[in-house]
């Protein structure tokens, strides 16, 4: 099996409802999909994963000094559980309040 891949130009074209079915499917069976056709500019992309690499490969003490909390939903986090166990995984959740 391939990652779900959705074409996001209907978007652009005014009609988002052409994805509605097709997002919901990946997320359901998949919990995930890579977007395309998006309409960011590439060079925008490119410089968030490198970033997003160079966070990740920080020592666990300095991520630590933005870790989540009760108080506070957005920081970096790698204890959540599935069916009581441990994930594999490290993240960061991150936004702008406008």
């Amino acid at each position: 099996s391939q990652v779900p891949v959705i074409d996001a130009s209907s978007l652009a074209e005014g009609r988002p409802e052409a994805m509605v079915d097709e997002v919901r499917d990946a997320c359901s069976k998949w919990g995930f999909f890579q977007l395309t056709n998006h309409g960011v500019d590439p060079d925008i992309t490119g410089e968030f994963q490198e970033h997003m690499h160079k966070f990740f490969a920080l020592p666990p003490h300095v991520k630590d000094g933005i870790r989540r909390s009760a108080d506070n939903s957005r920081g970096y986090f790698d204890d959540e559980l599935t069916k009581r166990k441990r994930d594999w995984k490290e993240g960061l959740d991150f936004g702008i309040t406008p």
